[in-house]
């Protein structure tokens, strides 16, 4: 099973801090366009159960 989360961001340091509290990040994907005034990035993350 897999986690996909839509990320909207200002800054490429509010991505590098998304992606660092949410590692460890499967892979992720900038979108090709900016939407507004924000960037998107979508990240796949696998579910590890404990």
């Amino acid at each position: 099973m897999s986690i996909k989360i839509k990320v909207s961001y200002e800054t490429e340091e509010e991505l590098k801090g998304v992606l660092m509290l949410l590692a460890p990040v499967k892979s992720w994907t900038r979108a090709a366009k900016k939407s507004g005034k924000f960037f998107r990035a979508y990240i796949t993350m696998d579910h590890v159960k404990k």
